[in-house]
């Protein structure tokens, strides 16, 4: 009897361990980042995938703010991620030889160009990519 109870609470044991719920090992890399517009007070988070191609502010923030994105500021949410290296650029499609950095060290861009005023900018096209 003893041993049938003890071969009872083994096979117990182990088909609830199987049944344990797998953890996501291949869950990708984000870095998170917030769009803001000062003027009329929203804003979003999104996560962009590290190591991937670039995308628009449209792709990452259009449910939030409309086909049209305007904002003042990007913001880095989770300035950690990957150890404090993942290097993340931001670029304006009217100026393609200029990239503005965003990573654990510069945290904030202000995205009209001019530090004393917030005004709105049309972002939809701008393009962020993050690199490990």
């Amino acid at each position: 009897m003893k041993a049938s109870m003890i071969i009872a609470s083994a096979a117990a044991l182990f088909s609830s361990a199987l049944a344990a719920p797998a953890i996501a090992r291949d869950a990708p890399l984000v870095f998170t980042v917030q769009l803001a517009n000062d003027q009329s007070g929203k804003n979003a988070n999104a996560d962009v995938i590290v190591n991937n191609a670039a995308v628009t502010f449209g792709q990452l923030f259009g449910g939030a703010f409309g086909p049209q994105v305007w904002a003042t500021s990007l913001q880095a949410v989770s300035p950690g991620a990957g150890g404090n290296n993942v290097q993340c650029v931001v670029k304006d499609p009217n100026y393609p030889g200029q990239a503005i950095a965003l990573n654990a060290w510069n945290t904030f861009i202000d995205l009209d160009g001019n530090v004393n005023v917030a005004t709105p900018t049309d972002v939809t096209y701008f393009t962020i990519e993050c690199q490990l």
